[in-house]
């Protein structure tokens, strides 16, 4: 099923057909045009955008945080992503690998512009050979289309083949020819690492969009409140299973809702007003749209029993 297909069933299924004015609703017209609907793409371009420009690193846990972890051994790989291209592309890119000879896969990095082109370009596992001197890689020969790479363009290029992602060790023969690792194996111990990853980014498109708020207390905030504020904040920012997601707290604190900027509160605010002056001017009760403080059913029951008295007598 394609994406048209499934948000046309989405829309069918669950949207109304009439429009807020009572007339009729074109739904076969809506579909025609939906990329251009901007209350069907907003919401969608932010559920895209949680997935893009995630800067992928090492971190480790620390009381005030986290650290990057500098020299780990997959930032090599890390650095040759292309900060435009989405999490789920460069997953793309590692699960297109052609079934093959036991020999790995081999990473290109392709220069130009980053908005219009693939950063990576995965060759199949039977067409490149890797070649070495010691322990150390020296030439790489793609055999289709032909082309040799030596020198200073292997910088361009990582052979994904051992364990640690490290271009050497594993598998080198004695006529120093590489033998790698099967991309089914490749690709689960590259998986490993990126699960957590994978994990963060999924729980900000589940909860991106959610209410942001501050805390608020009656009255002081001791040590032991503000101790808990800090570690439910560190675990809140640090770890994938709360990220964008409402931060709960105890200790006597209340979350107030900042969804709205300041302009967007007074303006319910007046519109609630206009509200309750256009029921009065049609001589209508003002709870019948939320004015007032009493509800309808407040007060019509006293009108009521003042009737069944009146009968009664």
């Amino acid at each position: 099923m394609s994406i048209r297909e499934f948000f046309k069933n989405w829309f069918f299924k669950d949207c109304s057909v009439m429009t807020g004015d009572g007339k009729n609703f074109e739904a076969s017209e809506y579909m025609s045009t939906i990329w251009e609907q901007p209350g069907f793409m907003l919401p969608i371009k932010k559920k895209i955008k949680a997935c893009q420009n995630i800067e992928m690193g090492i971190y480790i846990g620390k009381e005030d945080g986290k650290k990057k972890v500098d020299n780990h051994i997959l930032n090599k790989i890390f650095r040759m992503i292309n900060p435009n291209t989405s999490f789920q592309d460069f997953i793309d890119y590692l699960i297109v690998w052609l079934e093959g000879s036991n020999s790995g896969v081999l990473l290109e990095l392709i220069k130009g512009l980053p908005s219009l082109a693939p950063d990576l370009y995965i060759h199949s596992p039977n067409n490149f050979t890797v070649y070495f001197e010691g322990r150390r890689i020296k030439e790489i020969r793609i055999h289709n289309p032909a082309k040799t790479i030596i020198g200073d363009e292997l910088k361009n290029y990582m052979w994904l083949s051992s364990p640690n992602y490290d271009n050497i060790i594993d598998g080198v023969s004695g006529n120093g020819i590489g033998q790698g690792r099967s991309k089914q194996n490749a690709l689960a111990i590259f998986g490993a690492y990126l699960f957590k990853a994978w994990k963060w980014n999924w729980s900000l498109a589940n909860n991106l969009g959610k209410p942001g708020g501050i805390l608020q207390t009656e009255g002081a905030v001791d040590k032991e409140d503000r101790e808990e504020i800090r570690s439910k904040y560190s675990a809140h920012y640090a770890g994938a299973e709360n990220t964008g997601s409402p931060l709960v707290l105890g200790s006597g604190l209340k979350y107030q809702d900042t969804s709205k900027a300041p302009i967007d509160a007074d303006w319910s605010t007046a519109e609630q007003k206009a509200h309750e002056r256009a029921a009065i001017a049609a001589d209508v009760p003002v709870e019948l749209v939320g004015g007032g403080d009493m509800t309808l059913e407040e007060i019509t029951e006293p009108a009521t029993t003042e009737g069944e008295r009146a009968e009664d007598v």
